[in-house]
């Protein structure tokens, strides 16, 4: 049973950064900002909505 959990945990742990470890070097070296983070004209990090709000009280 603790060899069970020993492996399991390697085994977990070595396909973890296998798989995201390529994806984030990829992702630096191609420029890819999703949180758009590195902006260093802006003095905020706000962004406006792209939707207008929903009124809820009459949906249809």
């Amino acid at each position: 049973m603790v060899l069970g959990f020993i492996n399991q945990t390697l085994i977990l742990g070595l396909l973890f950064f296998a798989m995201f470890t390529p994806i984030a070097l990829f992702r630096k070296l191609w420029g890819i900002d999703t949180l758009v983070l590195s902006s260093k004209e802006k003095t905020t990090f706000w962004r406006e909505p792209d939707e207008k709000w929903i009124n809820f009280d009459r949906p249809y």
